[in-house]
């Protein structure tokens, strides 16, 4: 339906109080979550708070609203099933990063990637906070690029907690396209509007997310270099901004889909470019000027490394040497999930000197290729933190021991002491201990197995003739097949999407199943009402493209896969994970349908008309507010949409505004809410492990969310007014 024929003007059928009551108990259910999801004292976890405040819903339905008991159940039953869509994105997205991990292909693009940042601070930043976080939302979402950007900057020896921030901050203004387009296709095409119309909001949140770029992304940036840094390196910034932003715009066009992942992909082609070339780039500032570069020890901390510093005389380097690294005590309840790895020395090390990374320090352990074991050393007070992660613990070998032992002495460590403060990394100080037992006192080795580099496995055949292009084929084969799919002149979206011919099967009041050649899996006249479902198998990215590049690339390196690990562990593992959202997911989707379903009856036909109503024009300076209210309490821009996006279709109408230019609106909202979103902070610091709690994030993204609010509104006023 084009976006000038939609007719949603009609009066709200409310409950008998009317007005301000209606909104009020409407919205007493999303109040619910907000409560609980902020109060220290009442906080559950979303398993629990979202299928509670969908039945929440429930009971307002029928109990103030009145409406049909079947309309209300078959909402129910199609939000359920409504939540297959994002289960099976976020599965598809889970499996081909894990299976990246596993054949070892995502380390060897990761480290290509850190390598072209030639250390500078800045570079790192902005090639991987920005560009890489940028491609990553677009191919998959759902939280993943905050997932692997902020272990890839805490490895370059930035810090953990502000490197959270950055990346949630980041991350943000790609999530309109994130997962292929899954909050403009899936969030709106609820709403009956066209192609076209969908293609105007996602043009009109594209140019307006653009402008934000030019300020969210620098005050992000400032949890992790200095001001100073990025006004000393403005032209990389700037063109390493537009190089991801200008695609965004351009092809935002044509497409609702492929704007973050094209514009990532430049992003990352050109931010590396101009790094590796050195372009728009001066050196860092010296390190009194970066205070949160800094990484705080305790100093029996300090003492502790310092016993350590000198186990044994420095080694030669040597390009078989393998590295791995050494945590300080505090981080061990999570360095099963950080432990870093590199072939090489030469990777971390510079002129046989060790580099900071984190809270963990670099250093060699065995010149034998074929063994991959990392030793790690902490004080024995610790060891009960590693319970459960798969490690024993052993004591250190005494200096006799080791002298003893000819393999021991080949595997003699030597650890490198360096600055606390990134841009004096080079540098490092040995100091000669007579007894390795003193360093040892109090203390406990602990041997893990790592996973080999695959450059320093030894391949055969023509999956070494591949070479970087198989290495990076799970990324380029993922974006091949999504162009494939999805540009229409192709032909193959048509495809994928036909409903006939079919198999139907009558279920009596639950409605007619049918499944068509194409995979269409419909559920039509649920509980004989005007409710229906559908599920595009081979067109939801699910199938096409994650499962098939998965399985291929398992297929290209199952000889590189992780020692211990067989070809369907990737598959079980996301099984597990996903298992692990389903029942957060459905009672958002369940949520969700209760509150859109049901025409002039529903919950958000009635919110967006008596609260258009009673503000007039003000309501636009709402609409991003309701949107980031509905991200805030699901973690989703997608379910915002969802949620909310009825609302803003009946506000615009009531209002007479372009209906485009205010879900313009709702998904910026939508956007700026995930920066604050508890679910969101919850799993990037499960990620890295961090004991900061939910406020003390808030509390340093809120003012950024609050500047983007004020941007994006003033933005997007020349698109409704």
């Amino acid at each position: 339906m084009a976006e000038d024929e939609i007719d949603a003007t009609q009066d709200p059928e409310g409950g008998p109080w009317h007005g301000a009551a209606d909104v009020v108990l409407c919205l007493a259910p999303l109040a619910f979550l907000v409560f609980v999801t902020l109060s220290q004292s009442f906080r559950m976890p979303t398993t629990q708070s979202l299928p509670l405040a969908a039945a929440m819903m429930w009971g307002v339905r029928l109990a103030y609203l009145s409406s049909e008991p079947n309309l209300v159940n078959a909402a129910v039953i199609s939000g359920a099933l409504e939540a297959i869509t994002p289960l099976t994105i976020i599965g598809g997205a889970i499996l081909l990063f894990s299976t990246m991990q596993y054949t070892m292909c995502l380390p060897y693009i990761i480290e290509q990637i850190k390598g072209g940042t030639n250390g500078h601070p800045v570079a790192e930043v902005f090639l991987i906070g920005w560009a890489f976080a940028y491609l990553i939302e677009g191919a998959s979402g759902f939280g993943t690029p905050v997932a692997l950007g902020a272990p890839m900057l805490v490895e370059l020896g930035h810090a953990p907690f502000q490197s959270v921030l950055c990346l949630l901050i980041m991350n943000t203004l790609a999530t309109p396209y994130g997962a292929v387009g899954t909050p403009i296709w899936f969030g709106f095409g609820t709403l009956g509007l066209s192609d076209d119309s969908l293609i105007r909001v996602g043009f009109k949140t594209s140019v307006i997310d653009a402008v934000v770029a030019h300020i969210v992304p620098l005050l992000a940036a400032t949890f992790l270099v200095s001001w100073n840094d990025l006004r000393r390196n403005w032209l990389f910034v700037l063109l390493s901004i537009w190089s991801c932003v200008i695609p965004a715009v351009a092809l935002s066009f044509v497409s609702f889909e492929f704007s973050s992942i094209m514009g990532g992909l430049v992003g990352v082609g050109i931010t590396a470019l101009l790094a590796k070339r050195g372009i728009g780039l001066v050196p860092a500032a010296k390190a009194g000027e970066q205070p949160s570069r800094q990484l705080l020890i305790t100093s029996e901390e300090k003492s502790a490394l310092a016993k350590l510093d000198s186990l044994s005389p420095r080694m030669e380097r040597s390009n078989s040497i393998q590295v791995a690294t050494l945590a300080v005590a505090r981080e061990l309840p999570h360095i099963h999930r950080q432990a870093s790895f590199e072939s090489t020395p030469g990777d971390f090390f510079h002129e046989s000197t060790g580099r900071r990374v984190k809270n963990h320090f670099i250093f060699p352990i065995t010149n034998d290729p074929s063994t991959f074991k990392m030793r790690m050393v902490t004080r024995g007070t610790q060891t009960d933190s590693l319970t459960g992660s798969g490690v024993e613990p052993s004591p250190v070998p005494s200096a006799q021991s080791v002298a003893s032992d000819p393999q021991a002495n080949e595997e003699r460590m030597s650890l490198t002491a360096v600055s606390l403060n990134n841009s004096s990394r080079q540098q490092s100080h040995h100091e000669s201990l007579d007894s390795a037992d003193e360093a040892g006192a109090g203390m406990v080795a602990l041997n893990v197995e790592m996973a080999p580099d695959p450059r320093s496995r030894k391949v055969h055949g023509w999956t070494a003739a591949l070479g970087p292009v198989g290495r990076t084929m799970p990324l380029w084969g993922t974006i091949l097949l999504l162009v494939i799919t999805r540009i229409p002149q192709i032909g193959v979206k048509d495809l994928l999407q036909k409903e006939d011919p079919h198999l139907k099967v009558d279920l009596g009041t639950l409605g007619d199943f049918r499944v068509s050649a194409a995979l269409v899996v419909s559920l039509s006249g649920i509980l004989e009402e005007q409710v229906a479902w559908s599920y595009q198998m081979l067109y939801v990215p699910f199938i096409l493209p994650f499962v098939v590049v998965s399985s291929l690339t398992i297929a290209l390196y199952k000889r590189d896969l992780v020692p211990g690990v067989k070809w369907w562990t990737p598959f079980r593992e996301t099984l597990a994970r996903v298992r692990s959202i389903t029942v957060s997911l459905v009672g958002a989707l369940v949520l969700v349908g209760l509150i859109r379903t049901g025409g002039p009856g529903s919950p958000a036909f009635i919110i967006g008309s008596v609260l258009s109503d009673a503000v007039q024009d003000g309501f636009i300076a709402l609409a991003p507010v309701v949107g980031a209210l509905g991200s805030f309490f699901s973690g989703s821009t997608t379910v915002s949409n969802l949620t909310f996006g009825t609302v803003q279709l009946v506000a615009a109408k009531n209002m007479g505004t372009p209906v485009s230019g205010l879900l313009a609106l709702q998904c910026v909202g939508a956007t700026l809410g995930n920066m604050v979103c508890i679910n969101n902070i919850i799993s990037a610091r499960t990620v890295l492990g961090l004991q900061q709690s939910e406020g003390e994030f808030i509390m340093r993204t809120g003012p950024v969310a609050a500047v983007f609010f004020v941007v994006g509104v003033l933005a997007g006023l020349v698109f409704v007014l």
